[in-house]
């Protein structure tokens, strides 16, 4: 369970013990981290810790709850929000674009919680399984709905989109990995999310022309 602080100071302070248990989550897995360990990288006592968090699950909890509330909104399919569906390749090249920019800044700005996701994806741990996964559920449902407005408006024939969406989070998550946090391959989120979906329209079969 996570306390509400009562004041802008203990909201601050809270926000201290998120990021100190994110290096600690990132660095020693979930496993081997411990509130020991929190404490010492924000430099806080235990009882400190305890004012707002019960415990250790509630912590990683908390670290990747506020992150899927973060991205969440740059994972929200168009038509819902009132947008139409794109009549055309560039549109839609535009839309898928636009969407992956947010995720790669998203995933760039949270280095440490990237890190967790990665490696807490394949551990399966049982207390924080589904955490982990709500991160790729999200994003594979967000990338499915676009790709099958795009196939309604009869531009692409997809075969089997929700194939072609589990495929593309993979590879997003390792295009992160592989571009985002390493300085010799180093690529902003723009340039990446636009070569990304270079390579995701490629891999679409275009309607055949009446």
């Amino acid at each position: 369970m996570t306390r509400k602080p009562k004041s802008d100071r203990g909201a601050a302070r809270q926000d201290e013990i998120l990021r100190a248990a994110a290096v600690v989550f990132a660095e020693h897995g979930y496993e081997r981290a411990n509130i020991d360990k929190v404490c010492s990288a924000a430099g806080i006592a235990r009882g400190t810790l305890y004012q707002y968090f019960a415990d250790k699950q509630s912590l990683f909890r908390e670290v990747l709850e506020r992150f899927v509330a973060r991205i969440r909104p740059t994972m929200q399919p168009f038509v819902p929000l009132g947008i139409p569906i794109p009549k055309d390749e560039k549109l839609i090249r535009g839309f898928l674009t636009l969407r992956l920019q947010g995720v790669f800044e998203s995933l760039a700005e949270e280095p440490h919680v990237f890190r967790i996701l990665v490696n807490e994806g394949t551990a399966k741990n049982a207390e924080v399984e589904d955490l982990v996964a709500a991160f790729d559920l999200e994003l594979r449902a967000m990338i499915e709905t676009e790709l099958s407005y795009g196939a309604q408006t009869g531009l692409f024939v997809i075969d089997d989109v929700p194939f072609l969406a589990n495929f593309i989070v993979g590879a997003v998550l390792k295009t992160a990995q592989a571009y985002l946090f390493r300085p010799e391959t180093s690529m902003d989120p723009a340039r990446l999310g636009e070569k990304t979906v270079q390579i995701v329209m490629r891999l679409i079969q275009p309607a055949p022309r009446q």
